[in-house]
C-alpha cells in the first residue's frame, strides 16, 4: 500500500509485476486512505527503529525488521482490535465471549461475578512475570503474566 508519488510509478510497477506482486495505492485526495500502513511505521520507527543501533549488513537488518514483524503481528495487543493481536484476528484465535481470564484480588467484583461489573474470572493469587524478546533482541520484550504453578 502506498501513495502516489512519482517513485511509485513505473519502475515501482514493474518490480511489482517481476515478483508477483499486485502494488495497492491510496485514494488520491481521500485524508487517511493509508492510514493503517502509516501507522504501522510509525509504530515501527517509534518502538523499535529509534531504540536500537540499526545494523549495517542488510541480512541483519532483514532479521531484526522479522523480529519487529513478529512482535508486532503476535505479540503486541492492539487497541483497535479490541486488544487482540492481527495474528489473533487473522486466525479467528479472539477469547470466546464470557471467557475471562484470572484475577488474582479475591475480593475483587471481578472475582466474586458481579453481573452489573462483568462476568466470573477464576481466582489465583499466585502469579509469575514471564519476559522473553522476540528474535533475541532485548529492544522487543515480550512480556506475560502467568499462574504460577
Amino acid at each position: 500500500m502506498s501513495d502516489r508519488g512519482s517513485r511509485f510509478q513505473s519502475g515501482y510497477r514493474a518490480w511489482c509485476r517481476k515478483r508477483g506482486l499486485r502494488p495497492r495505492f491510496g485514494a488520491i485526495g481521500q485524508h487517511g486512505s493509508i492510514a493503517v500502513a502509516e501507522r504501522f511505521i510509525l509504530s515501527m520507527k517509534n518502538e523499535f527503529l529509534r531504540r536500537i543501533l540499526v545494523p549495517y549488513a542488510f541480512p541483519r537488518v532483514t532479521e531484526a525488521l522479522s523480529a519487529y514483524q513478529l512482535c508486532y503481528n503476535e505479540h503486541r495487543p492492539h487497541e483497535r482490535l479490541g486488544g487482540a493481536t492481527p495474528g489473533e484476528v487473522l486466525r479467528g484465535e479472539l477469547p470466546a465471549a464470557g471467557v475471562a481470564p484470572f484475577e488474582p484480588r479475591a475480593r475483587h467484583p471481578h472475582a466474586r461475578g458481579d453481573p452489573d461489573v462483568a462476568p466470573p474470572r477464576r481466582v489465583c493469587t499466585r502469579l509469575e512475570l514471564v519476559v522473553d524478546r522476540a528474535g533475541g533482541i532485548r529492544e522487543l520484550p515480550i512480556v506475560q503474566l502467568r499462574e504460577a504453578a
